[in-house]
């Protein structure tokens, strides 16, 4: 691959994650939510519970944070906090039914616009694109988890 091609590549890249990035405000906006809130509802529908250290990790944001957007959230009807049975000390967070609506909306209409851009791909082109897309997330997660001298980052 030359130089010029991972270039091409890397913009488009960044290109998806901004579009990505669109989508995830626009549906914040339709459903009066903010982006960051949307990405909560989001990762706490795909655990299905989480404790709020896991979601401040998992949203790189410190407790103290994630505790207002939680309280945003359970205001509003879609998340409840249940006690953590393995740590009394600690809640575990999951959706309602409510929640589990708008994470599954949000699910479907980002479902629907990959849909809508592979009718063009056969199977093994959509195996080279999800194998591509697969590595580049792994690589990138590891890359951030990293300093500049390649150490783990504590």
């Amino acid at each position: 691959m030359t130089d010029d091609q991972i270039d091409a590549l890397t913009a488009q890249t960044i290109r998806l994650i901004r579009s990505a990035d669109s989508v995830r405000h626009r549906l914040a906006t339709l459903d009066q939510l903010g982006p960051t809130e949307v990405r909560a509802v989001s990762r706490i529908g795909q655990a299905g519970q989480v404790t709020p250290k896991m979601l401040a990790t998992a949203l790189e944001m410190t407790t103290g944070a994630v505790t207002a957007i939680l309280d945003r959230l359970e205001t509003a009807g879609l998340l409840r906090r249940l006690p953590n049975p393995a740590d009394r000390r600690s809640t575990l967070i999951e959706l309602t039914a409510e929640g589990k609506t708008v994470s599954d909306r949000m699910y479907v209409e980002f479902n629907q616009v990959v849909a809508s851009v592979t009718k063009f791909l056969d199977g093994d082109n959509i195996g080279t694109v999800t194998e591509f897309l697969e590595q580049a997330a792994d690589a990138m997660y590891t890359h951030a988890s990293t300093d500049r001298d390649g150490n783990p980052l504590s």
